[in-house]
């Protein structure tokens, strides 16, 4: 990503990545720990909606 010229494109891809990425983690970790999709669902749309209110925050 080239960080000298503005792309609203590559910007929207890179929150996309960011987002993608912050909410598998804990997700994941459900899953292997605990065993429920149902909850690792949940722990994700958490994650997301978290971030998300930080990005407006920015």
């Amino acid at each position: 990503m080239d960080l000298g010229r503005s792309n609203s494109v590559g910007t929207a891809l890179w929150w996309f990545a960011l987002m993608l990425m912050v909410a598998a983690v804990p997700a994941v970790a459900t899953v292997l720990l605990m065993g429920s999709v149902t909850l690792a669902l949940t722990v994700a749309l958490i994650t997301l909606g978290g971030l998300g209110l930080a990005a407006l925050m920015i």
